[in-house]
């Protein structure tokens, strides 16, 4: 893997399979290794002291375990601050069972998981409408739970001041996950502020470093409101972010938003084949088959159908409670 001046040398895409992570306790979470050994990379490497270190969804503290862990073998200075709701759910409660009820603070589990391994860490537990910034430049701001147009639009409004030109780093972990397809549009729309810079193989992450000062309020409407694009458009955006992306693994999952979005977009027929014209691995494969069986499948029915998956059956065991959770897994209620 290259290691050679992040800030000037160009795009990495590699899976930072030579990255040496410090044992770190084992904390439950979404990201992959390679995504693992990246942020630590990032946070090691390219984080210079000149700005904080910000997180936007954390859930127990995986990724924000490895950015810390980074942080401090940096030895650069700067603080992490990681926001989350932090508040239980049933979608967290699907992924580790900590015994919690629906609503419940976990934030002590967050913190306890980070303990010891980095000193400069705030928490802050808050809904992503009442998100503010008030300490100064930011140099890494990573992009997890914001997935939709509105709630990006949210983080640029109140990030955009802090974020200084070719000092600060976009990273966005789900920019390669194909129902979170507005997360690439978004940067289609700001092409020319920002410049692709890392893309982490076996993962979905990509990070881009900010060239020209990102929009605010209508400015950023007006650049990044996809909806009003033609499905043309959609498709041209999509495919030419693709193109710049080496590693196949991310450029297929990349590629496989186009029908989602399409879908939304009302060009039903268009998204349809699209679907059949995918490049699925076996990873790729398995993740759609885990969508199929929740309620992604009831939003976009045609297109999964269109890739052969079936609707999710309805169990015939286990009485009322059964038949509850296969109704809130599939229709989200």
């Amino acid at each position: 893997m290259p290691m050679a001046d992040p800030a000037r040398s160009g795009s990495i895409q590699s899976d930072f399979g030579d990255v040496v992570v410090p044992s770190l306790p084992d904390v439950p979470g979404m990201i992959k290794p390679s995504e693992a050994r990246y942020l630590y990379w990032l946070a090691s490497t390219c984080h210079s002291g000149r700005g904080s270190i910000v997180e936007l969804g954390s859930f127990l503290g995986k990724s924000a375990l490895h950015l810390a862990a980074g942080l401090r073998a940096g030895g650069r200075g700067g603080t992490l601050h990681c926001f989350d709701r932090f508040r239980w759910d049933e979608e967290h409660a699907a992924k580790v069972d900590l015994g919690l009820p629906f609503g419940a603070d976990y934030r002590a589990y967050f913190e306890a998981n980070l303990r010891g391994v980095c000193d400069d860490v705030r928490a802050h537990a808050c809904e992503l409408g009442e998100l503010e910034w008030r300490d100064g430049p930011v140099e890494i701001l990573f992009v997890d739970a914001p997935k939709k147009l509105r709630e990006l639009l949210v983080v640029f409004d109140v990030f955009a001041p802090h974020l200084e030109p070719d000092t600060a780093w976009l990273v966005f972990q789900d920019f390669a996950h194909a129902p979170s397809y507005a997360v690439p549009l978004s940067i289609a729309g700001l092409a020319e502020r920002v410049e692709l810079a890392h893309v982490v193989a076996g993962g979905s992450t990509a990070t881009f470093r900010l060239r020209a000062p990102l929009p605010r309020g209508d400015d950023a409407r007006r650049a990044l409101d996809f909806r009003t694009w033609s499905p043309e458009r959609i498709v041209a955006a999509l495919d030419g972010l693709a193109e710049r992306i080496d590693v196949l693994d991310v450029r297929r999952k990349l590629l496989a938003g186009v029908p989602f979005a399409l879908w939304d977009r009302g060009a039903r027929d268009a998204a349809v084949r699209r679907a059949r014209a995918l490049e699925f691995d076996d990873d790729l494969q398995r993740h759609w088959e885990r969508m199929a069986g929740g309620k992604t499948f009831e939003r976009y029915e045609g297109v999964f159908l269109a890739r052969g998956f079936a609707r999710p059956a309805l169990p015939r065991r286990g009485g009322t409670d059964a038949v509850r959770r296969w109704v809130r897994r599939v229709f989200g209620g």
